[in-house]
């Protein structure tokens, strides 16, 4: 079962790099919580991934695999209402799931395409690519640190911070800043279109384009612009500081899928604002206002 108990997730980072051509991320993801309560120990939701090491506010700890929670036993207990940070160093395949009612039986979570991956892990899939406490309720900020090979890109939730290029790799980091459910997180590699640009209201705007969909990037920009400000016009102010899409082309899947501040569509879409609305419009509901657990959908 997703969600944990005993303290409460405030922001994650994730540091990974990937390598299309291994199918293998490997980093570490760091959690600041604090604790709700006196722990001996606490579980995070990961499954079927390699876990190398583990820290508690730096100091090394011990953990065991049960199912999909990693068991972590720390060396000193943690009091209650102190905030504490783990460190979780880990590899591995994600391997994508299927038994989503509201996929039809399609591939979601981490999926792999021909040129690097694409990520939508509405509901539960979160856990299959990073350690995490993945439950709707458990909102946290994040910073992505993604490296992957020059000549690929990596789109995530929230605002480009920045890029840098060392040799023959690149290193992206993103910050959504804005609290983000887990099943909301994305980063998306592949040989990107990129477009930035802003809506008429002035809302960055962050469009990627798989460029073998034939589509023109411009366009892309211009519907996912057209429609966050309208939209902000009906349900009060766009809650986020970015807005965007990505087009990724994904010919075994019909997928179209709200993340936080840059939806995924991959199938059939047009680049209009009709093919947008509906996902952008979870931006306001699903996402800035969302459900406390999974009964209330």
């Amino acid at each position: 079962m997703e969600g944990n108990g005993g303290y409460v997730p405030s922001h994650y980072d994730l540091k990974l790099a990937y390598e299309p051509a291994t199918h293998r991320p490997s980093g570490t993801a760091t959690m600041l919580a604090t604790a709700t309560q006196n722990l001996s120990r606490f579980d995070l939701d990961l499954q079927g991934l390699h876990v190398s090491r583990v820290t508690v506010d730096g100091r090394p700890a011990s953990f065991t695999r049960d199912g999909q929670e990693l068991v972590i036993t720390p060396r000193f207990g943690l009091l209650a209402h102190v905030p504490f940070v783990v460190a979780v160093s880990y590899d591995g395949s994600p391997q994508p799931d299927t038994d989503s009612p509201i996929f039809f039986g399609n591939e979601y979570g981490w999926v792999y395409t021909d040129d690097g991956v694409e990520v939508a892990t509405e509901p539960d899939a979160a856990s299959t690519w990073f350690p995490s406490d993945d439950h709707p309720s458990r909102k946290a900020t994040f910073t992505f640190r993604v490296t992957v090979p020059a000549d690929r890109a990596v789109v995530a939730n929230g605002d480009l911070v920045s890029r840098r290029t060392s040799g023959e790799q690149a290193t992206y980091v993103c910050n959504e800043i804005s609290p983000m459910a887990t099943y909301l997180a994305t980063i998306d590699v592949g040989k990107w279109e990129l477009r930035h640009g802003r809506t008429s209201a002035g809302i960055p705007d962050i469009v990627a384009v798989d460029p073998t969909l034939g589509i023109d990037p411009a366009q892309a920009v211009a519907a996912s612009g057209a429609v966050t400000d309208y939209f902000a016009k009906m349900f009060g102010p766009y809650p986020f500081t970015s807005t965007g899409a990505i087009l990724d082309n994904a010919p075994d899947l019909q997928l179209w899928l709200e993340t936080q501040t840059r939806p995924v569509f991959l199938a059939g879409v047009k680049a209009e604002p009709g093919d947008m609305a509906h996902e952008l419009a979870h931006q306001w509901f699903g996402d800035s206002v969302s459900v406390a657990d999974w009964s209330q959908t």
